[in-house]
């Protein structure tokens, strides 16, 4: 973060209204992996960064606390989040469900016309499945079409706060030839499900999708001993 620049954003701003952007500022530097997993953030550090007091940037840790984006230990203080296998797990387990819901409200209700969107989508990628560079946006522009087709706001929310914890882990699934494969099949089988209103596939498949990707997750993250 450029110190004169942030810095200027803060000038004049209420307490709460400093403190918002404060807790900001820091969940973006934390989503563009500037500060990554293990990061030990100290709060005179950041109060100096951002050119404003203590008091923000404690009410900012304190939330992020909160929504388990940083974690406070007694001997180390604040530092950002390190997942353990368990807590990818968990992670994974509440995007298994929310994903299923929104593609099955996506089949029952979405907007038809979003449908070739999703088509030119699934054509590019079976043309990109060795270049994880340009097929990662791809990949999230799809579910993001999905998510608008459901259009609950509720569902997205969470699924927009399960983002920022997403965005603790490193590296993308994608990234494995065989998953980028099985992920794109994955992908015509739910738009396939949307086109023909069966809600129940749609959910099946979108389940299925994230129950994969998170095998191979916990194979990257926390390989077998060769022990």
């Amino acid at each position: 973060m450029k110190q004169n620049v942030i810095a200027d954003n803060f000038t004049g701003r209420r307490r709460s209204s400093r403190g918002d952007a404060v807790y900001s500022a820091l969940r973006k530097e934390i989503e563009s992996g500037r500060f990554v997993a293990g990061t030990h953030l100290r709060e005179e550090e950041i109060a100096n960064l951002l050119g404003v007091s203590r008091t923000p940037v404690r009410d900012a840790v304190s939330r992020l606390v909160l929504e388990g984006i940083l974690t406070v230990r007694p001997s180390r203080g604040v530092t950002v989040t390190e997942l353990d296998q368990d807590r990818v797990v968990e992670l994974y387990e509440a995007l298994e469900l929310l994903e299923g819901a929104v593609s099955e409200i996506a089949a029952i209700r979405g907007s038809r016309n979003k449908i070739p969107r999703l088509e030119q989508i699934i054509i590019h990628e079976s043309d990109l499945l060795d270049n994880v560079g340009e097929l990662t946006p791809l990949n999230e522009e799809f579910h993001q079409i999905i998510y608008d087709m459901a259009d609950n706001h509720y569902l997205v929310s969470s699924l927009r706060n399960l983002s920022y914890s997403f965005n603790l882990l490193k590296g993308t699934t994608l990234a494995d030839p065989v998953r980028a494969q099985q992920s794109h099949q994955e992908h015509v089988g739910i738009v396939s499900a949307i086109r023909q209103r069966d809600s129940e596939m749609a959910g099946r498949i979108a389940r299925e999708h994230v129950r994969n990707a998170r095998r191979v997750r916990i194979r990257m993250l926390f390989p077998p001993s060769s022990e």
